[in-house]
């Protein structure tokens, strides 16, 4: 099926909301920092705090599970999505970031992700970010909501998001082999720097 992403919405994007500046504090209610979704993983810990007075009844509260995507950043980063989790206490999601959740019995989550990570789709979000300053992009509602979607029956669905994310947890675990060879070399480099300079070779 080809369709829009709004079509395949349960709850259309939406901003958060971002106290003012005058009420950042050391402790008190955590909002989340574009940094929480930068990278396409979702990051509970990058928080600021807030001591302004909140209500729970309004709409800019964060769920785990929810679809994040970032509205502005540079034009590299602007788009970026991930999906929350490991939130532990009420959390508020700020106003450049938008909040959306898809419609299950059309389209997974992770199905969703996945699709807004690939190239195609980021080239469509990068040329659709708007702003005069070139280091620094904006995306609107519209230009999400009409972000062309493909996607096939549930169970396919299913399929392709377990091979992706065995590929995933894959790339990691080379990721953090090549790490740990590059950290060897590094002390393998200093080890000869030393013996070098002190005659020891």
């Amino acid at each position: 099926m080809e369709t829009t992403l709004s079509a395949v919405l349960a709850t259309q994007p939406r901003n958060g909301w971002s106290p003012p500046a005058t009420n950042h504090s050391e402790s008190g209610t955590p909002v989340l920092t574009l940094s929480s979704v930068t990278g396409f993983q979702f990051k509970p810990e990058k928080v600021k705090f807030t001591s302004a007075v909140t209500d729970i009844r309004r709409h800019y509260w964060v769920k785990n599970g929810d679809f994040l995507i970032s509205r502005s950043n540079t034009p590299e980063l602007v788009g970026h999505v991930a999906i929350a989790s490991g939130i532990k206490e009420p959390t508020i999601y700020p106003d450049l970031i938008m909040r959306m959740n898809p419609d299950h019995t059309k389209v997974l989550t992770e199905f969703l992700y996945y699709q807004l990570r690939t190239p195609a789709l980021r080239a469509e979000i990068t040329g659709r970010a708007q702003g005069a300053n070139p280091t620094m992009k904006k995306i609107n509602k519209e230009a999400v909501q009409t972000l062309p979607i493909h996607f096939p029956p549930i169970l396919v669905q299913e399929r392709i998001i377990s091979q992706l994310g065995s590929i995933s947890d894959e790339t990691k675990n080379l990721e953090a082999i090549y790490r740990q060879k590059l950290s060897a070399l590094d002390a393998l480099k200093k080890s000869l720097l030393d013996q070098a300079f002190t005659g020891r070779l």
